[in-house]
């Protein structure tokens, strides 16, 4: 490995680019409806498309609640069909992400905070752990959330995947935990505490685990089981070590 970072752009090119196309706001919708309403209707009071947004601008602002709620449920449509189809594209090429959970801008498709969501499911599944308090949205939770089954929120809800990054810190990495493949969370065993290590049951899910975790930040290493496809691709001495021996590799070398 080169550790070339034209792999990180050409994985994350490909994916935008068969991504749907981004759902627009109500205030657009309206404006762009307007403008096709006054081109088809009204062409001769039609001077340039600047004046006539501005005129829509205008429109837009003097209106109630209620004469927007069109609008509003137009882009509520658009973003519900974005999301569907982005979900499947993400499920369909596997693509594992960072998520950090203490973002109150990060929510899963119930609505409801995903750090809030995770605390609950540790809070069924380990009640001796006594998770105590709420934490702010912001900032660190330091629960232990190592063990606990996310599988509802890879089967149901779909909002999470096998080999996901979910983070409980605003910070960098700390308190981060991977998907495994039968959902259970891993922990981050890293020595450096805001730098992730993939562990070998999430590098097992991926033929080539470097160019799929290539564009997620703070990943320093990853660790990969001797008889892993890419290590007898890549490394000539995997013949010679033992069965159960784990090859610990850096990301960009």
């Amino acid at each position: 490995m080169n550790g070339n970072r034209n792999n990180v752009e050409r994985e994350s090119n490909e994916f935008i680019a068969k991504a749907p196309n981004p759902p627009r706001s109500s205030y657009s919708i309206f404006i762009r409806r307007g403008l096709e309403f006054l081109q088809r209707e009204q062409p001769g009071e039609v001077q340039n498309e600047r004046e006539s947004i501005r005129r829509l601008a205008g429109l837009w602002g003097s209106m109630t609640v209620g004469e927007r709620q069109e609008f509003v449920e137009a882009a509520a449509q658009e973003q519900a069909v974005y999301d569907a189809a982005l979900l499947a594209e993400r499920h369909s090429r596997r693509y594992p992400l960072m998520k950090y959970l203490c973002d109150d801008k990060e929510v899963f498709s119930d609505g409801s905070i995903a750090r809030e969501t995770v605390r609950r499911l540790c809070a069924a599944q380990f009640p001796e752990r006594n998770l105590g308090p709420d934490v702010p949205v912001s900032g660190m939770d330091d629960a232990n959330y190592a063990g606990v089954s996310v599988l509802p929120l890879m089967n149901e809800t779909r909002d999470v995947i096998a080999g996901d990054i979910l983070c409980f810190s605003d910070y960098r990495a700390l308190n981060a935990y991977f998907v495994a493949g039968d959902g259970t969370l891993l922990s981050n065993e890293n020595e450096i505490r805001d730098y992730l290590l993939v562990p070998e049951q999430v590098t097992d899910l991926y033929p080539d685990p470097f160019q799929s975790f290539e564009h997620i930040q703070f990943i320093d290493a990853l660790r990969l089981r001797r008889n892993h496809v890419y290590i007898r691709s890549h490394e000539s001495s995997w013949e010679a070590m033992p069965e159960d021996y784990i090859f610990t590799l850096s990301l960009v070398q």
